[in-house]
Formats: structure tokens, sequence, C-alpha cells
């Protein structure tokens, strides 16, 4: 996919679902000056909607309840994103939220799960496996292209 764009309203495009109304009027979504009309309007037609923060721990809660509390994280990577939740504009609403979530009944260990605990777990995880594993044999030397079949 080629977008060469430095604008950031448009970084995302590929993931985007503005990136289909431009292969629909046969474009290609990579030339930015001929799909930025549609992009523009489709962005005017289609605003992204409104997401509360209470919105955010509702899904928090899904997520802990399907899959448990060991296997969810917040993260604070607001690159390229085209909108927030209200109230989650940045890192700034961490506080708001979690005091949204301990107020649904989460306890204060599962908060510390969920902000750093999971991920640190993984991490510690992840290290163990590749030491683990560089102790049993040398490191690949395959490229990526080699691995994707390319």
């Amino acid at each position: 996919m080629r977008l060469a764009s430095t604008d950031s309203r448009y970084r995302q495009l590929p993931f985007h679902c503005s990136h289909r109304a431009v292969a629909a009027q046969g474009l290609d979504p990579g030339d930015i000056s001929a799909a930025r009309p549609v992009i523009s309007e489709w962005r005017r037609d289609h605003p992204p909607p409104i997401v509360s923060l209470a919105e955010v721990a509702d899904h928090l809660d899904h997520v802990r309840e399907v899959a448990g509390v060991e296997h969810v994280g917040l993260g604070g990577d607001y690159d390229g994103v085209d909108f927030q939740p209200e109230g989650l504009k940045d890192v700034s609403g961490y506080p708001r939220l979690l005091a949204e979530l301990l107020g649904r009944g989460w306890s204060e260990a599962e908060v510390a799960k969920l902000t750093w605990g999971n991920a640190l777990r993984v991490l510690r995880d992840t290290e163990s496996v590749a030491q683990e594993l560089s102790a049993r044999r040398v490191p690949s030397l395959a490229t990526m292209g080699a691995l994707d079949g390319a």
C-alpha cells in the first residue's frame, strides 16, 4: 500500500473506511491528491462516533468478563489515531477511567494488572522464553521476505 503523506489525518487511510470509498470510486488509495476529495466527502458524511469514558469502561468490563483480567491492558500510543474517546484525549484521562473502573467494583489488584501488571508479566515471560531459546539454538538469519514467502 502506497501512502506518502505527512498529514496525520491520512496516515490511517489503509485502515479507515474512507479507503473503501476511494476504491469504490475506482481511485488508487495511495494517490492522495486524487483520494483527498473523496476522503473529505466521506468524513463529512460519516463523522466519527462520540465515545464516552463510560463506554470505554463498558468495553473493559466486557473484556475482563470474556477473557479475564489477566488478558487486558491499556496502552498510551495516541499517535496516528483520528479520534479519541471523550475524556481520554490523552493519557491524562487515565485517572478518570481508573476511578470509573474502581467505582464499578474493579479491585486495586485488577487495576494494577490493567495498567502495568499484565504488560510487565508478558515482557518478563517473553524475555524468559528468549533466554531459553537462545541457550538451545543459534539466532535465526532468516529475512522477513524469506519468512513471508516473498
